[in-house]
């Protein structure tokens, strides 16, 4: 599998954020088909007006704050300018946000351009800054991307100003401030429905129109403060079958698709798209159920099971082998991916070090082990049969268990709800850190059933400071001790597949590599 460079040579558009020297996306194409023709026709001049794209999911509100649908934040990146983003290395990408100074370890400043305004006319100003966070922390569901600030002493100094001060130290407190859309007061609350049909941004589209379920229009701003657009109109449609996507490539309804299915995929490269694989700080993890009610509390089960794992074998068949193994306890995506935090072997699949491993752990040949999957997802469905095969090749017996997807999360979090072992994947909110992945899986949410008092102590050191010494230390330790006790494995860092006609030139994604907007699209 080649690793994924951080350009793509394409469209790349949605999901997540980036890589180190490992992550990002990797392009592939060929010539002919109709890509070719489409190309033939813009090289003649009849340029469209319009890049169309399609996408699975509608996002139903195009509001400000943050909501649960999937797609909420690729359409509303179009609409709304955010501070600033991070870019495939984790280095910062400013936006409206030009600088941000740290005073101490719990304040900082926030210096904001002179020149963004609103869709409506409106100059940004910082106390829009401290509106747009003041109301993200009185929001459930957007709460989370700024839970550590202090928002009594957070202020505007002046119009291009913002002194930010945190409830305490916080290593992940300023790069989550990428998730959050910039308005201002008078808008929103002159909205009835909080913007959803009718918002207001500074960024480079605003909605045009709107069909519930079918698509939705941007058209480009001229008095966008930053890179104009070449394209005037961005059409999404909202395709949920990955199939019909194709479809929509294959006949001209669409420019461009999004999550092409694996086994798409080589097919469309072949009649001439372009295409690009993005990878992320998402991985397929096994979790394991760590509690007393399940075999797998013992950390040679899990070990064992680790072994027996055929992680080449799952990312081959499940996802038609688009994406990268991973090494450590972590996606391949992660910034700033030491190799201290890289075993020298990550469990390799080994089924004789897998027999030995339960022998050790003194399992006898016959013990059974139930694999929780979610009804309907073909891949994990696909990944827990293989493991099943694995498991009986070693004297193991192994029951596959369907649970509805709407229950799912709380079947994981269940330790009674019968299950050792589920297939799900695992991603941080954002910062794309090793150690913010632990610390929310291991140490935050339940659905790992895993305690550790010196991992916990460490997680917690690390997570709140913003020694960088002391988070690599720490980050170090934590990826080894996760690596021994294998409270979760991580098996692949699978691919999102972008397909798009040869007719657009490159772009460069946004977000640390997830996110493209229109404005990045041009014909050749």
């Amino acid at each position: 599998m080649k690793k994924a460079m951080a350009l793509m040579l394409s469209l790349v558009m949605a999901l997540s954020l980036g890589a180190c020297t490992t992550g990002g996306t990797t392009e592939s194409a060929a010539s002919g088909g109709s890509a070719a023709a489409t190309g033939a026709e813009i090289a003649s001049g009849e340029k469209k007006d319009t890049v169309v794209y399609a996408y699975p999911n509608d996002p139903e509100s195009f509001g400000p704050l943050r909501q649960p649908k999937s797609g909420y934040s690729e359409m509303t990146y179009q609409i709304y300018d955010c501070l600033f983003t991070y870019d495939t290395d984790g280095n910062f990408v400013p936006s409206v946000c030009t600088e941000v100074e740290q005073v101490d370890g719990s304040h900082y400043k926030l210096h904001l351009r002179n020149d963004v305004k609103f869709s409506d006319g409106h100059l940004l100003t910082a106390e829009d800054v401290v509106y747009s966070l003041k109301m993200y922390s009185e929001d459930s569901n957007s709460s989370s991307w700024v839970k550590y600030l202090d928002m009594e002493n957070t202020k505007a100094a002046d119009d291009v100003t913002v002194e930010l001060a945190l409830v305490s130290e916080y290593a992940f407190a300023i790069s989550t401030l990428q998730n959050v859309n910039l308005f201002y007061q008078e808008a929103y609350e002159a909205s009835v429905d909080g913007m959803t049909s009718n918002p207001i941004g500074s960024g480079p589209y605003t909605l045009k129109e709107y069909v519930s379920g079918s698509y939705a229009l941007f058209e480009a701003r001229d008095d966008y403060w930053g890179d104009k657009a070449s394209i005037p109109n961005l059409k999404v449609m909202f395709i949920k079958e990955a199939s019909q996507r194709t479809t929509a490539l294959q006949t001209g309804e669409v420019d461009c698709a999004y999550d092409v299915l694996p086994s798409d995929y080589s097919g469309l490269i072949a009649e001439g798209f372009s295409g690009s694989e993005i990878i992320t700080d998402r991985a397929l993890n096994l979790m394991f159920n760590n509690s007393s009610s399940s075999i797998c509390q013992d950390p040679k089960v899990r070990q064992a099971i680790a072994y027996a794992t055929d992680n080449e074998g799952i990312l081959q068949a499940a996802y038609g082998g688009y994406g990268e193994l991973c090494t450590t306890c972590s996606s391949v995506g992660m910034i700033n991916l030491s190799d201290m935090y890289i075993p020298d072997d990550y469990y390799t699949y080994d089924l004789d070090k897998a027999k030995a491993a339960f022998s050790d752990a003194g399992i006898a040949d016959g013990t059974s082990f139930t694999i929780m999957v979610k009804s309907g997802d073909a891949a994990t469905t696909t990944c827990a049969e293989i493991l099943q095969q694995s498991l009986q090749s070693v004297g193991m017996n192994a029951e596959i268990k369907q649970v509805e997807a709407a229950v799912f999360d709380d079947s994981q979090k269940d330790e009674n709800s019968g299950y050792d072992i589920s297939f799900n994947t695992m991603n941080t909110a954002g910062s794309k850190s090793s150690l913010d992945l632990i610390n929310l899986y291991c140490f935050i949410i339940p659905n790992l059933h895993y305690t550790n008092e010196e991992g916990a102590e460490l997680s917690a050191a690390a997570v709140n400071t913003t020694d960088k010494d002391l988070i690599h230390e720490n980050t170090e330790k934590l990826t080894q001790l996760i690596c021994d006790e294998v409270p979760y494995y991580a098996i692949a860092s699978n691919a999102t597949l972008l397909v798009a006609n040869g007719a657009l030139n490159e772009v460069v994604p946004a977000r640390g590599g997830i996110t493209v907007r229109g404005n990045y699209f041009s014909w050749r």
